[in-house]
């Protein structure tokens, strides 16, 4: 009979001794991920904080250069490549420098020398204002339509 007890106590404690162990593991490894989930987070954090400030910086130095074509197309580039983000340039007065552009004004709210010298080809004067048509360039092509 004390065998029978022994034997029954010996695997009793070994399904004790196991169950711990594997509670410890297991501990060990949720305090382990939930760290490992924490400084990813902050690595995240750092490393957005050194993009946007990288394209701050790379905006105001277009800025500065004062080609703004150059910053336009730096800021949609920017857009394209992070798509995830937001990319917002707003002037020193919260004015947005770089927003969606309106659309074209109907045809009966342009002045008529503006739109005698579009159709012509050929500079308007009327009165002591002066119509200049402009060659048209392939970046006209999105807003205007068709060939340049």
């Amino acid at each position: 009979m004390l065998e029978i007890v022994q034997e029954r106590l010996a695997l009793k404690l070994g399904i004790l001794i196991t169950i711990a162990v594997a509670a410890g593991f297991a501990l060990a490894a949720t305090m382990g991920t939930r760290a490992l989930l924490h400084s990813t987070e902050r690595l995240h954090r750092e490393s957005a904080s050194g993009v946007a400030a990288s394209i701050s910086a790379s905006v105001r130095t277009s800025m500065l250069d004062g080609n703004g074509l150059q910053v336009r197309r730096l800021v949609a580039d920017l857009k394209d490549r992070l798509p995830n983000a937001a990319v917002r340039v707003y002037s020193s007065r919260g004015e947005a420098v770089f927003g969606e552009k309106p659309p074209a004004p109907p045809a009966s709210q342009v002045p008529a020398a503006v739109r005698a010298a579009i159709a012509s080809g050929k500079p308007v004067t009327s009165g002591s204002a002066r119509s200049v048509p402009l060659l048209r360039a392939d970046r006209c092509g999105a807003c205007h339509g068709g060939s340049p």
